[in-house]
């Protein structure tokens, strides 16, 4: 993931600092230039203009929020239990999709090197139980514990889980039919990371294309605002 968005958040970062060079020191003495000669503002040095004014308040209601979504998270959604709280995340539409994968792979992959271990299932929920660094494991296993004491089947208690898979539980199911269920949890944990490659890559091959044609309007803007009065001037010359 981190290698696929090093190369946009490159370009994001050059074309900021050109477009700062360009906004602050160059296109001002130009714009002055232009003025003195009774130029008027093309389209391209007023795009510039309307981005340069715009951008500083997209960035503010940007912090705005993040800071809104911090105070949120601190103030009330830490409270929640935790179990609770990772219901809510994946409710949120795309990154939802890409937590449960995770969240099923992370699962799938301890419970599997446990069970081929020689850890029965119980000794595993016990040592996810007692992992404090990692709370939302700890209360998980705890909830399947004290449903499993009531007669609930464990295919039934992960269909309850909306913070995992769908087909969870009848990998579950399958790998204690077939007593492979260390086999078949690792094989799927696979099949959810590349599920969870998948979905970043195809969702970065739909921004990035919108986000490089931005960019090069941008540039091209940049240097439009300046050339075309200048030719302007070599024409009347």
């Amino acid at each position: 993931m981190f290698k696929l968005l090093q190369y946009p958040l490159l370009l994001i970062l050059i074309t900021g600092f050109l477009f700062i060079f360009v906004d602050r020191i160059l296109l001002p003495k130009f714009t002055v230039l232009f003025q003195s000669m009774n130029l008027k503002p093309n389209i391209f040095s007023k795009v510039i203009t309307a981005f340069s004014t715009g951008f500083p308040t997209f960035l503010g209601i940007f912090f705005a929020f993040l800071i809104a979504a911090a105070l949120y998270y601190r103030y009330v959604f830490r409270k929640i239990p935790i179990l609770q709280q990772k219901t809510r995340l994946v409710k949120i539409p795309v990154l939802g999709h890409a937590l449960k994968l995770l969240y099923t792979h992370y699962f799938s992959t301890q419970l599997s090197f446990l069970l081929s271990g020689g850890i029965s299932f119980s000794e595993a929920l016990i040592l996810f139980e007692r992992n404090v660094r990692q709370p939302f494991y700890s209360q998980l296993a705890k909830a399947i514990k004290m449903r499993l004491v009531t007669g609930e089947k464990l295919e039934s208690i992960f269909n309850s889980f909306s913070f995992f898979e769908k087909e969870f539980p009848m990998i579950v199911k399958h790998g204690q039919e077939n007593g492979k269920l260390e086999q078949e949890l690792f094989m799927y944990s696979q099949h959810c990371l590349a599920v969870l490659e998948e979905l970043v890559e195809k969702n970065l091959r739909m921004l990035q294309p919108v986000l490089y044609v931005s960019i090069g309007f941008l540039i091209v803007s940049m240097y439009l605002a300046i050339l075309l009065p200048m030719f302007h001037l070599m024409d009347s010359i």
